[in-house]
C-alpha cells in the first residue's frame, strides 16, 4: 500500500512539472524574447555570483591567458639597450660557488668598466661586510653609474632586517598607492654608499608562484624607495647633466581623469615627456612583449675574461644577476618554465623605456559592458532569426541546426573577445580582463542553444501527443520521425483487425442537433478508444460512428485472451453507457418547462425539448456491431510527399469489416473470422471452448467484396434486456 502511495505522489509530481513547463513553455511563445532574455540574464547573474564568491578563478584566468598572448608573433624588436651578464652554471664551475668574494665581483665590476657600460645595474644583495669590501666600493664608483639593489619583506609576518636601507626618495613620500614594508635585506654600509643609486627588488607574487607586478614604491617607516626600475629612469634623467646644476629627476604621481588613461602615471621632472603607468595600487604591470632570445645574456665569466665582443657591451645597461642553481632566484614566467628573477627587471626597464607597460585603463569596464551587451545582443538576434515559433513545417532544419549553431557562434565571440584582449594589449599596452565576459557569452550560447532545443523539443512533443489523439501512436511516430518521402514505405505484418461501428446513428444525426449528436459521438469514441488501448490495441480509423482498431504487433497469451473477452466487453460497457444517456436526457426534459428551450447541462448552447425527446427514443435504436479477423496485413504510408497516407490494407481487413456488416442480418452484436479462432484456439484454448458458447460457429458465408467463402463465428456476448427496460421506463416517466 505504501509503495501505491509513493507511486502515486510521483506521478502527482510528475504531472505538476509537466504543468510547470508547459506554462513555462506557453510562456515563451508569448514572449518570446522575453524568453530569451530570461536565459541571459540567469547566466549572467550566475557568473556574478561566480566572480563575487571566487574573483580569484577569472583573474588567473586572465593572468594566465597572457602567456598565450605573449607568445603570439608581434612587431617587438630584439632588445640591445640592455645586456643581462648572467652568474650562470658556467660561471660557479668556473669561479667558484655563489655568493662570490668582494675580489671576484670587483673583476667583474672593473671588467664592464673596461667594456665602458653605460649604467650598471645589480640584480643581487650583498648584505655582510667582507674582507675586499674597499676594493669592490672603488671598483663601483669607477665607470659609468652603479646602482644597487634591495629587498624589502611586504609579508606583515616577516620583520627580517639585514645590512643597512639606502635610496630613499625624499621627493616621493609615502602615497595611498604606495606598497608598505615590514623588513628589508639591504647591502653593507661601505658597499651602499658605493651605488649611486639603488632601488629595491620585491616582487609581488601570485598564487601561481609568477611575478606579473612589482611595486613602484615601497614604503618603510615613513620613507619610499624606488623600484630598480624606477631608480634606472631616475638616473637616465641626469645622464649628461652637470651634477652641480642638473635638475632634480625627482618622480611625482599623476592621477588619470579621463577614459583611457592610467589610474596613476609616475612622471620626471627632468624627463616631463616621459611617463609610467601604474595600476590603482601604484605597481607596474611585467610586460613579457619580448622573449627570452629578445635578450643578450652573456656569462659572467666570459666578461671578466674579456671574452665577449667590445661592441655587445659598450654604453648598454648591464643588469648582473645570478641564474645558477642554488642562488634561489628562479621563478616562472608566460614563457614557461624558471627563469632568473633579472628577466623580470629586464622586462621593467626595457617596456619603459619603449613606453610599453601595460596597463589598465580607466573607463575600461564600461568598454566591456558595451562590448558584452553588444555580444548578448548579437546571440540573441542569432537565436531569433530562427526562432521555433516563426520557423514555417519546411523550416525544421533550420530550427535543429541552430541548436549547433548557437554554441558555435558563443565560442566565436569568445574568440573575438581574447582576439580583442590580445590586440589591445599588443598594440596599445591596455591590459583588460576579457575571460568574465567571455565566461557570460559563452554561458549564454549554451543557454539560448539549450533553450532554443527545450523549445523545440516541447513543441515537438505538443505535436506528436496531438498528433496521436488523432491517429495511432505508432503511426503518429512514422509521421514525426520518418524523412519525406514519394516512395510506398509499408511492411506486412500480422495484425488483428476489429471493425466496430454505432448502428443507426446516421438516422440520429439526421433528426438531432449537430450539437447533440457531436457530444454523443464524442463519448462513443471516447469509451472506445479506452477499452481498445486497455488491451493494447490502437485506434487506427475513425469516419462517424465507424472505426477500426488494429494490433500491429502478435500479443502474448494473456493480450489474446484479453481480445477473446472483449467484444463481451465493448457490448456491456456501451449498452450501460447508453443506458446512462438516456437517463440524463430523460431528467434534463423532466426538468425543463414545456414552452422554453432547456438548457442540457452536458452540452453549451440550448437543445429544444423536443429533440431529447426523440433523442430518447432513437437513442435504444442504437448498437454497436463488430467484427475481428486476424491475418497477414500491408501496414504503411502511400502518396505523394505533400499528403501521405497511413493504411492498414489486407485480407484481415476486408473480412472484419464484412463481419461487421452482417452483424445486423445475423443478429449477432459481434462476429469472427476464422483466422482468428484458429489463433485463439491455438494459443488460448479456454477461451474458445464451443462448451463455453464463448464462439459459436454459424457456418460458411460469402462475404461482401471477397470471392471465397468463409466460415463465420459469432461472439458469445450476454445480451441483456436492462437497456431497453431503462429507457422504456424513462419514456413512461415523461409521459
Amino acid at each position: 500500500m505504501r509503495d501505491l502511495k509513493s507511486q502515486a505522489e510521483l506521478n502527482a509530481s510528475s504531472r505538476a512539472q509537466d504543468r510547470g513547463l508547459g506554462a513555462l513553455m506557453s510562456w515563451a511563445t508569448l514572449h518570446p524574447w522575453g524568453y530569451k532574455m530570461l536565459g541571459v540574464l540567469l547566466a549572467t547573474l550566475a557568473l556574478i555570483g561566480l566572480r563575487v564568491l571566487t574573483p580569484q578563478t577569472f583573474q588567473g584566468f586572465d593572468e594566465k591567458s597572457d602567456a598565450l598572448t605573449w607568445n603570439l608573433p608581434h612587431a617587438a624588436q630584439p632588445e640591445r639597450r640592455i645586456v643581462i651578464v648572467d652568474i650562470d652554471e658556467k660561471s660557479v664551475q668556473a669561479l667558484g660557488a655563489w655568493p662570490w668574494s668582494r675580489q671576484t665581483m670587483s673583476k667583474l665590476v672593473d671588467s664592464l668598466n673596461d667594456y665602458g657600460v653605460g649604467v650598471k645595474l645589480f640584480d643581487v644583495v650583498m648584505p655582510d661586510a667582507k674582507d675586499g669590501d674597499g676594493v669592490l666600493q672603488a671598483s663601483l664608483k669607477a665607470g659609468g653609474p652603479s646602482i644597487g639593489g634591495q629587498i624589502f619583506s611586504i609579508d606583515p609576518a616577516v620583520h627580517v632586517r639585514a645590512g643597512v636601507l639606502a635610496g630613499a626618495e625624499a621627493s616621493a613620500p609615502c602615497a595611498a598607492s604606495t606598497q608598505n614594508a615590514y623588513g628589508f635585506i639591504g647591502n653593507a654600509a661601505g658597499i651602499a654608499t658605493s651605488f649611486q643609486s639603488i632601488g629595491h627588488l620585491t616582487p609581488v607574487i601570485d598564487r601561481d608562484g609568477a611575478v606579473r607586478k612589482v611595486p613602484a614604491w615601497v614604503c618603510f617607516e615613513g620613507q619610499s624607495f624606488p623600484s630598480l626600475s624606477v631608480a634606472s629612469l631616475m638616473q637616465l634623467g641626469q645622464v649628461g647633466q652637470d651634477p652641480s646644476k642638473s635638475t632634480p629627476s625627482g618622480p611625482y604621481w599623476v592621477k588619470g581623469r579621463a577614459v583611457g588613461e592610467a589610474p596613476w602615471t609616475l612622471k620626471f621632472k627632468a624627463m616631463p615627456e616621459f611617463a609610467l603607468p601604474l595600476d590603482e595600487q601604484g605597481q607596474i604591470r611585467v610586460s613579457y612583449r619580448l622573449a627570452r632570445s629578445d635578450f643578450i645574456s652573456l656569462s659572467a665569466v666570459d666578461v671578466i675574461e674579456h671574452k665577449v665582443p667590445k661592441d655587445l657591451l659598450g654604453g648598454v645597461w648591464a643588469l648582473v644577476g645570478s641564474t645558477a642553481f642554488g642562488a634561489g632566484d628562479a621563478i616562472p614566467t608566460p614563457h614557461g618554465g624558471a627563469e632568473g628573477g633579472l628577466e623580470v627587471h629586464a622586462q621593467l626597464i626595457s617596456a619603459a623605456l619603449d613606453e610599453a607597460t601595460p596597463f589598465t585603463p580607466l573607463g575600461s569596464s564600461g568598454i566591456q559592458a558595451l562590448v558584452l551587451a553588444a555580444c548578448l545582443l548579437l546571440m540573441m538576434v542569432l537565436a531569433g532569426m530562427s526562432s521555433p515559433l516563426e520557423a514555417q513545417s519546411d523550416d525544421w532544419h533550420k530550427r535543429e541546426w541552430m541548436v549547433v549553431v548557437l554554441p558555435f557562434a558563443g565560442l566565436g565571440l569568445v574568440a573575438g573577445l581574447y582576439a580583442l584582449h590580445a590586440f589591445a594589449l599588443l598594440e596599445f599596452n591596455y591590459w583588460i580582463q576579457w575571460s568574465w565576459s567571455a565566461s557570460v557569452v559563452g554561458l549564454s550560447a549554451l543557454v539560448l542553444s539549450a533553450e532554443h532545443l527545450a523549445q523545440l523539443r516541447w513543441q515537438r512533443t505538443r505535436l506528436f501527443d496531438n498528433m496521436s489523439r488523432y491517429m495511432s501512436e505508432s503511426v503518429a511516430q512514422e509521421v514525426a520521425l520518418g524523412a519525406e518521402s514519394e516512395e510506398v514505405l509499408a511492411r506486412q505484418s500480422s495484425v488483428i483487425v476489429l471493425s466496430a461501428n454505432l448502428r443507426n446513428f446516421e438516422r440520429f444525426c439526421a433528426s438531432q442537433s449537430p450539437e447533440l449528436s457531436a457530444k454523443l459521438l464524442h463519448q462513443f469514441l471516447s469509451l472506445m478508444n479506452k477499452e481498445v488501448r486497455a488491451v493494447g490495441g490502437e485506434l487506427e480509423h475513425i469516419q462517424g460512428a465507424e472505426l477500426m482498431a488494429v494490433w500491429r504487433e502478435m500479443p502474448n497469451e494473456e493480450v489474446l485472451a484479453r481480445i477473446a473477452q472483449l467484444p463481451q466487453t465493448l457490448w456491456t460497457q456501451s449498452q450501460n453507457w447508453l443506458c446512462a444517456w438516456a437517463h440524463t436526457q430523460t431528467e434534463v426534459l423532466r426538468l425543463a418547462p414545456s414552452s422554453k428551450p432547456s438548457t442540457d447541462a452536458s452540452l453549451e448552447g440550448l437543445v429544444p425539448t423536443t429533440f431529447i425527446s426523440d433523442a430518447i427514443r432513437l437513442g435504444r435504436e442504437l448498437e454497436l456491431e463488430m467484427g475481428l479477423e486476424q491475418g497477414q496485413a500491408l501496414v504503411g504510408s502511400m502518396g505523394p510527399s505533400q499528403r501521405r497516407v497511413n493504411a492498414v490494407l489486407g485480407e484481415p481487413v476486408l473480412v472484419a469489416h464484412a463481419l461487421r456488416g452482417m452483424c445486423a442480418d445475423l443478429a449477432y452484436p459481434a462476429l469472427m473470422g476464422p483466422a482468428l479462432v484458429a489463433l485463439l484456439n491455438e494459443r488460448v484454448p479456454s477461451q474458445v471452448d464451443p462448451a463455453s458458447r464463448k464462439v459459436i460457429r454459424l457456418g460458411d458465408f460469402l462475404l461482401s467484396g471477397l470471392t471465397e467463402s468463409r466460415v463465420i463465428y459469432a461472439c458469445g456476448v450476454d445480451v441483456e434486456g436492462i437497456r431497453l427496460h431503462l429507457v422504456d421506463n424513462a419514456e413512461q416517466r415523461v409521459a
